[in-house]
């Protein structure tokens, strides 16, 4: 599928923050992103960091996707620097 999926409001998300992989977070405004990995899905954690809660989650394969968090990746540890 293409398109990120968008959970129910009232599934529960913990399963991500207990089994998924932390990748990257990044933050337009007020509003927290967090990716994770979770079964061979990216799955998106969308938080309003004021009143912290959770405002969206959606998962998706596509990485194209993931072109916003490009810039959050650090490849120092990689390259050795």
């Amino acid at each position: 599928m293409n398109n990120p999926t968008s959970f129910d409001n009232n599934a529960p998300i913990l399963p991500v923050w207990e089994q998924g992989v932390f990748l990257a977070e990044r933050r337009e405004g007020f509003h927290r992103f967090r990716l994770y990995e979770l079964d061979g899905n990216y799955v998106e954690v969308i938080q309003h960091s004021h009143f912290n809660v959770v405002l969206r989650v959606a998962s998706f394969r596509d990485p194209k996707h993931l072109d916003p968090y490009l810039d959050a990746i650090s490849l120092d540890g990689l390259l050795g620097c």
